[in-house]
């Protein structure tokens, strides 16, 4: 039988991702991966995954503040991830190969102020939703705006029958997928939200991957769930301020850190 080390480097070539939500242990991978064959195996192994996780958290506390927040001033350079999307787009000028769209089904009473606060509360938390990236004597340089608020256009698609509507929602999806971004002038974050039924939304969001990834996604989702819950019930969020920005992460050397961290505690940005 494989260590634990061994069983999770496996489980993370797979994209499988584990974290802990106080002693319950989360899970988040592709359909195709999770065969039945290492679900039995996940139940096999649930004590020696928490337990191998609570150890993670517990040495890792400590990273957070060895790592040193950047200075904001003066030009700052890209990732070496975003330094190569940014020259990537530049060959594609104008097209959309490097968006990122997704589709979030919404069913139940939604309240669509709060919903756009939440989300507004996730790009003032992670700096990245923020960035643009114009170029200055060439070179393209970071740009973190203090000043965005995003408002969420609503199509109303109920007049449609099912069919009509799946149709929409479907070309809506595609147009939004193929809208281009202007790297140095737009934020990198689109949101619609898709009135199907008096309780049914389709939301669809467009992300630039300079800003933006698989692993980004699941901080998303996750953060959006929590910050809804909580001003749709008049209470202050509990998510914690983010110890470290993508600009911290990126370029405070922090490979080891990396290395370590559960991807659940990274603030939004791309890895790769």
């Amino acid at each position: 039988m494989k260590t634990i080390e061994e069983f999770l480097s496996y489980l993370y070539s797979l994209d499988v991702q584990l974290w802990l939500e106080g002693d319950r242990i989360r899970c988040n991978a592709p359909e195709e991966v999770l065969t039945d064959a290492l679900n039995a195996e996940l139940r096999l192994r649930k004590t020696e995954i928490a337990e191998f996780l609570r150890q993670v958290e517990i040495a890792t506390k400590g990273y957070v503040t060895e790592i040193q927040s950047v200075s904001r001033d003066g030009n700052l350079p890209l990732s070496f991830a975003q330094q190569r999307l940014w020259f990537l787009e530049q060959l594609q000028s104008g097209g959309s190969t490097y968006n990122i769209p997704t589709a979030v089904r919404l069913t139940g009473s939604l309240d669509i102020p709060v919903l756009e606060q939440s989300l507004n509360e996730i790009i003032r938390r992670h700096e990245v939703l923020r960035t643009q990236f114009p170029t200055v004597d060439g070179h393209p340089v970071v740009q973190v705006r203090d000043d965005v608020k995003i408002y969420i256009p609503v199509i109303d698609l109920q007049a449609l029958n099912p069919i009509a509507q799946d149709d929409e929602v479907r070309s809506l999806f595609i147009q939004e997928a193929s809208k281009p971004f202007d790297l140095a002038k737009d934020i990198l974050l689109r949101v619609k939200l898709l009135r199907l039924d008096r309780d049914e939304y389709v939301v669809l969001f467009t992300m630039h991957h300079i800003i933006f990834d698989g692993w980004s996604m699941e901080i998303l989702v996750r953060e959006l769930g929590s910050l809804y819950t909580a001003f749709a019930n008049h209470q202050p969020p509990t998510l914690p301020e983010l110890g470290i920005q993508y600009l911290d992460l990126q370029l405070g050397k922090d490979n080891i850190y990396r290395e370590k961290f559960s991807k659940s505690k990274l603030p939004i940005g791309v890895r790769s």
